[in-house]
């Protein structure tokens, strides 16, 4: 395994001092298809994987600019600049958090944001009936210590029935 790690170069075998090889993780850990040769379908999988994993967390961090005081708002009023400082990235971070968004259905902007710069005011809107029909929910830790979540109504529960909420 370890053979297989460092010939995709996830690892890297370095000598230490006294000449010991010491395993180092690879970073940024390249992509299967710098290592593997993969089928055109599998190859635009793992690029999409890639793409939501680098701006997933920014886009969380728009997510919650839509409920400022608690209460969720369908419109937010910005730019990519504004939302650049709001997730602590820049304006092309904006951008791609703000099309991971658009990409997933529950939210529409007023401008095509592709070529949109980043000081050019546009409007987002959040569809709520659609986000929580598709995206799972949680909301608090109950007092067993679970997690309360809602899960997207169009997720199968037991022998196809929609799920519950938990």
């Amino acid at each position: 395994m370890i053979t297989l790690l460092v010939a995709a170069d996830v690892i890297h075998e370095i000598p230490d001092r006294d000449g010991v090889l010491r395993l180092h993780p690879a970073h940024p850990l390249p992509a299967p298809a710098d290592v593997f040769p993969l089928a055109e379908e599998e190859a635009a999988i793992q690029r999409q994987l890639r793409f939501e994993a680098a701006y997933e967390d920014a886009s969380y961090k728009i997510i919650d600019l839509f409920h400022p005081d608690g209460d969720r708002q369908s419109e937010l009023t910005t730019s990519l600049e504004r939302l650049a400082r709001a997730i602590d990235g820049d304006p092309h971070d904006a951008r791609q958090a703000v099309q991971l968004l658009l990409n997933e259905g529950d939210f529409t902007a007023s401008l095509d944001i592709t070529d949109l710069p980043p000081h050019k005011v546009f409007r987002l809107w959040c569809d709520w009936t659609q986000f929580d029909a598709t995206r799972i929910g949680i909301h608090k830790m109950t007092d067993e210590g679970q997690m309360e979540v809602t899960l997207p109504t169009d997720f199968p529960g037991p022998e196809g029935e929609p799920a519950p909420r938990m």
